[in-house]
């Protein structure tokens, strides 16, 4: 028994040095598996901020664009075309920055430039005319409005626009198509039927006229230009108690209107309402007494008849 005791404990004592190895070589295992984790870790941190790219630029353009901050986002997009000279947002967010910076020239060029690179952004050209019609450069805003409706046939605001730029050109008939369609699609906006009713009356179409002003004013009760020209409309087909009529509502809003007086006062003239025609004259006189000789030559001749 003795023999087997002292044979177990030379074996344990031999074999010491073995469980000393590998308890340093579990020690070193572990240490590794420690540094690999600690290496790993630097490496997901570097990964979390990669290089900018051309995308990544131009987003953050977008924020300050959209947070108004124009010297920043003009940079960013600046960097963002740098890394790619074809990158289509910056190169239209660019000129949206220019323009919002009042440098029509710079945005016009970058809009230029974002059209190059796709020919179908029909809001590019929508902005391009925008430019153009600020400039009072018709023909140039009138195809660029066109070529938007043309790429975008929802596009209300180039229907609108193109309307102001046939007008401009007294292309009444197109002007009318135009506004036609800015008014059936907004048909509760009273500037929209007040513009179609106006470049009616340019054309002389005068009973188109008066139903686009009456909607105006359905819309818009203070609207004065409205019944202004909704008077004259009335006057031009000889309907002139209603236009008498019309005269007095927008003397009901706004008294000191000159425009409605003057065109009331011919109305009482020619309908031979003296006294009423005399009443008015000296209101225009009390507002204006610069045009004393030039009403009081108009009352004469009111008078005479």
């Amino acid at each position: 028994m003795k023999k087997f005791f002292y044979a177990v404990v030379s074996i344990v004592f031999l074999m010491a040095p073995y469980f000393a190895f590998f308890r340093m070589n579990d020690a070193l295992n572990k240490q590794h598996e420690k540094a690999s984790q600690t290496s790993a870790s630097l490496y997901q941190n570097k990964a979390v901020t990669p290089a900018p790219t051309a995308d990544s630029y131009a987003t953050e353009g977008l924020t300050e664009l959209k947070a108004h901050h124009l010297p920043k986002a003009i940079a960013t997009f600046q960097k963002a075309l740098h890394l790619n000279p074809n990158n289509i947002n910056s190169q239209y967010y660019l000129g949206i920055a220019y323009l919002e910076s009042n440098q029509d020239d710079l945005a016009a060029q970058w809009f230029s430039k974002a059209i190059k690179t796709n020919p179908k952004l029909a809001q590019a050209h929508y902005d391009l005319g925008l430019i153009d019609a600020k400039q009072r450069k018709w023909q140039r805003a009138i195809a660029e409005f066109e070529k938007t409706v043309q790429l975008n046939p929802k596009h209300i605001d180039a229907y609108d626009n193109l309307g102001v730029a046939y007008f401009n050109t007294k292309q009444w008939e197109k002007a009318i198509f135009a506004f036609q369609k800015v008014a059936n699609a907004r048909p509760k906006n009273a500037q929209s039927h007040y513009n179609l009713g106006f470049v009616y009356s340019k054309a002389t179409q005068w009973h188109s006229a008066i139903p686009e002003f009456q909607k105006s004013i359905a819309l818009d009760p203070k609207m004065v230009k409205a019944y202004n020209d909704l008077g004259v409309a009335y006057f031009k087909t000889k309907n002139l108690s209603q236009a008498i009529k019309t005269f007095q509502q927008t003397l009901a809003i706004a008294p000191d209107n000159q425009d409605a007086l003057n065109d009331l006062t011919s109305l009482y003239c020619i309908s031979a309402h003296h006294y009423d025609a005399e009443r008015h004259y000296q209101k225009l006189l009390k507002i204006n007494p610069k045009r004393a000789y030039q009403l009081q030559k108009s009352l004469g001749n009111c008078l005479v008849r």
